[in-house]
């Protein structure tokens, strides 16, 4: 059996059409269905080699790039990107592909999703992996920030509107944007930076190369996020979870927020990855590979 994605647009009740990336898709063996969501700036073919690791022939395997990521849809003149509104696209992949079980998985960003998705609907999800998932910076929302947050983004809507970026962010080839890559990540392998690069990377017009990511998601939302909010999603979720740290990741909670967050879901377990980096699906894919499949399987 290949293992292969099979990579398609998917349109979404939200209005916007998404990369999709899907391994057994027309195999009706495979009635459980793992949603993989990346982080900030990634794109669902970062997961492939941990689905390639063991959950391909297993699993029917789906992986979106969020809004604004990889090649998926842009939001319109105006608007912004919000934990919420991927929560909405997320529910729109789901009720379009999703088998008879469902579990989550989510890294970094994508494990913030995956939170607020099983709070709002925790009768859909079965299993829940959030790898370093909740490591959002709590920052309230204030008029003054809403101001600094505009006035920031006043550079970046014009650059949209152009679809121009500085010549810092422009690239003579693949192989540059995919070394620059490598420069902020010394882990990466060549053969997933090359990768990532000719997935995730768009051409202008003067023929260089940016990444496909929307300029937008650049500055910080002018939403802050607000922890008791967020845990009143995360009481809410039924299943079992996973929440997965490396050990020797610079993005690990500290104690105090350890206990704060994890202890708002029911039914939380933790697991220290020995080795792991925050970057795990890059740097140690067999292994959060193995860890996904004795979760999932293990028995309620």
């Amino acid at each position: 059996m290949s293992r292969e994605p099979v990579a398609t647009r998917l349109p979404l009740s939200t209005g916007l059409s998404v990369e999709l990336l899907e391994w057994s898709p027309d195999d009706p063996a495979c009635d459980h269905t793992v949603l993989l969501l990346h982080g900030y700036l990634d794109l669902a073919w970062g997961w492939k080699p941990v689905v390639e690791a063991g959950l391909s022939g297993r699993y029917h395997v789906v992986a979106p790039s969020f809004r604004g990521h990889g090649a998926s849809d842009w939001v319109g003149a105006g608007a912004m990107y919000y934990f919420l509104d991927y929560v909405a696209d997320v529910a729109s992949v789901v009720t379009q592909r999703a088998r008879k079980r469902l579990s989550l998985v989510g890294h970094s960003m994508g494990g913030m999703v995956s939170a607020y998705f099983t709070g709002t609907y925790p009768e859909l999800v079965g299993k829940l992996v959030l790898l370093e998932g909740l490591v959002v910076e709590e920052r309230p929302t204030s008029p003054d920030r809403l101001r600094t947050s505009n006035g920031m983004r006043a550079d970046a809507v014009e650059r949209r509107g152009t679809q121009e970026e500085p010549a810092s962010r422009r690239f003579a080839s693949l192989e540059e944007a995919a070394a620059r890559m490598r420069h902020h990540d010394a882990e990466l392998s060549p053969s997933l930076a090359r990768l990532l690069c000719e997935k995730g990377c768009r051409q202008l017009s003067t023929g260089e190369w940016v990444f496909r990511h929307d300029p937008l998601l650049g500055p910080s939302t002018p939403m802050g996020f607000e922890l008791e909010v967020a845990k009143r999603f995360w009481s809410k979720v039924q299943c079992d979870v996973l929440y997965v740290e490396g050990d020797r990741s610079t993005f690990k909670l500290p104690p105090e927020d350890h206990a704060r967050r994890l202890g708002a879901f029911p039914h939380m377990q933790t697991k220290t990855m020995p080795g792991g980096s925050h970057m795990m699906i890059r740097h140690q894919p067999d292994a959060v590979s193995a860890l996904l499949v004795e979760f999932l399987e293990m028995q309620s």
